[in-house]
């Protein structure tokens, strides 16, 4: 099957079915690459990547490019009904900003970028919640809360030593629903990308991944094919349709059968991502660290479940987190009316998180 494309520079779905992709065929990929290619790459993983300075004029002559191309772009129609519900977030510098960096401030890819993320957003968490500024726990759907709860997408406390956050995938604590994973990955990239405090460095800087798979010997969604649509889904929007930086993964698989299984998703997975993968074995802990540390993530970054020190209270987070946007959410809310509306909508989630914690 042919591939799919997005409309616009440089966006391409995955194909649907490929002929199968080994290791080799990876590192046959890599040497193919030219030696800019090659440096570009290796200095992203390794978080030593060329810095952009942001002059104002670059910044205003971008946002200038940027919305001439928006506007010349055809079907939008997801960006405009956003526009026309929140213009004043959609239009202010600091979210246009998030997608101008995400793109090293090419200001035709970060429009395309815009418009598709709308579209996406759409998709996943439909008309009703899509239009709300950000993704926050308020936007998740009920069968989402598992999810959240399990914490098979976390991002965690700290940044790597280069400023990269850091987002831990564990797919021992996954649902079976890919969608609710998918919509869980949305939420901790925005958290961490729009933080008020740390958001335009993460911004700058990037995420990196770290991915485990724990004690299960299945593919996390029961099947092949619903594994392959979840990998092939987040790897596009990582790369194409989040405004964020993905600039290294890093696969902890246990055994030789999760490494067949791995190999199986290669293909799959966005050209992007997997150049920039690296793959540790855990059978040797202490060279995992040796080879992470390099790329500027140290022992007490790395969770426990992958052989790292970081032991931290994920339930307490998510109270935190609820707390904090229940009182967001009080405040917006003009008249008390307005509020005991909202309540049956929330309630919910509220429910979810005490009875866990």
């Amino acid at each position: 099957m042919a591939n799919v494309h997005l409309q616009g520079p440089n966006r391409s779905f995955p194909p649907q079915e490929q002929p199968p992709f080994t290791w080799r065929s990876l590192e046959e990929e890599r040497i193919a690459l030219s030696h800019d290619e090659r440096l570009r790459i290796e200095q992203e993983k390794y978080g030593v990547d060329r810095e952009i300075v942001e002059t104002p004029d670059l910044i205003s002559e971008s946002l200038k490019i940027m919305e001439e191309e928006i506007e010349a772009i055809e079907d939008k129609e997801e960006y405009e009904t956003a526009l026309f519900i929140s213009q004043d977030h959609i239009e202010s510098v600091e979210f246009r900003l998030a997608f101008l960096r995400a793109d090293h401030f090419d200001a035709v890819k970060a429009a395309w970028r815009m418009v598709e993320y709308w579209k996406r957003k759409v998709e996943l968490f439909g008309c009703e919640k899509a239009f709300k500024p950000f993704v926050t726990l308020l936007h998740l759907h009920e069968k989402d809360y598992e999810a959240l709860i399990k914490g098979g997408h976390r991002m965690l406390p700290h940044s790597d030593q280069w400023g990269r956050a850091i987002l831990f995938r564990y797919s021992e604590y996954f649902t079976k629903d890919v969608d609710s994973m998918i919509r869980l990955a949305w939420l901790m990239v925005h958290m961490a990308i729009f933080d008020a405090e740390f958001g335009s460095e993460i911004q700058k800087c990037g995420i990196v991944t770290l991915g485990g798979r724990g004690n299960i010997r299945e593919y996390p969604f029961g099947s092949f094919s619903e594994t392959k649509r979840y990998i092939a889904s987040l790897s596009r929007d990582y790369v194409s349709v989040l405004p964020m930086r993905s600039m290294a993964s890093h696969v902890f698989p246990p055994n030789s059968y999760t490494l067949v299984s791995l190999e199986r998703l290669l293909g799959v997975t966005s050209h992007h991502i997997r150049q920039r993968l690296s793959v540790h074995n855990m059978q040797n802990v202490e060279l995992n660290f040796a080879r992470l540390k390099l790329c500027g993530i140290l022992k007490e970054h790395v969770p426990i479940e992958l052989g790292g020190t970081l032991d931290y209270d994920f339930s307490d987070w998510v109270r935190n987190a609820l707390f904090e946007e229940l009182y967001a959410a009080r405040v917006d809310c003009d008249e008390d009316d307005e509020w005991a509306r909202r309540v049956p909508e929330i309630r919910p989630l509220i429910n979810a998180v005490l009875d866990w914690s």
